[in-house]
């Protein structure tokens, strides 16, 4: 595996972690929850998968099937879901799965979209830009850069979180110019 796109995603999820944990803390005071045997055994299948992915990787893979099923468990209206499909792509990504791993990231972005988080999404569609780049798959990465760029020109956005995913984006390689020519012969 190369150690630039590894690199990239790691950064990716410090940084998604970061930036939605005061979304979904502020998402969860606003209205009650009431906690369902599915969100609870999804939670439950997360905290095993993190276990994993933080001292054992030898079972890496294992910890993406666990964050799978955990998306499986959640609703469409839940705000981890997101969350949970991006861990399990980040998960097939370092276990050499890579076409699961794209897919999956592409799944969470547009989770993500469903629910309103457009700062998760366009993390995520940048990071499936990324894996498709890695899988020479020229029509999906200019899709999901192309995806990525455009959410970061939303309003929704500071000026730093816009400034960060172009940052990223470029710092990959993906600059606007760059993805308009992929795949054109010279």
């Amino acid at each position: 595996m190369k150690t630039h796109p590894a690199r990239m995603l790691i950064v990716a999820g410090a940084m998604m972690s970061v930036m939605t944990l005061p979304m979904i803390a502020s998402a969860q005071s606003m209205t009650p929850i009431k906690v369902t045997e599915k969100q609870s055994r999804a939670a439950d299948l997360d905290r095993q998968a993190a276990t994993y992915e933080d001292s054992d990787w030898s079972k890496i893979a294992t910890a993406a099937r666990l964050r799978e099923r955990a998306a499986a468990l959640r609703s469409d209206d839940d705000v981890l879901k997101a969350a949970s499909l991006y861990w399990a792509a980040r998960d097939h990504y370092y276990a050499s799965n890579t076409a699961a791993a794209r897919d999956l990231m592409a799944q969470s972005a547009r989770q993500a979209l469903d629910v309103g988080d457009v700062v998760t999404a366009a993390n995520a569609f940048t990071d499936a830009a990324f894996i498709s780049a890695d899988l020479h798959d020229v029509a999906s990465t200019k899709f999901f850069a192309t995806k990525a760029r455009m959410l970061a020109g939303s309003p929704m956005l500071t000026p730093d979180q816009r400034d960060g995913m172009l940052q990223r984006l470029a710092f990959g390689g993906l600059t606007e110019a760059r993805v308009a020519t992929l795949g054109v012969r010279r």
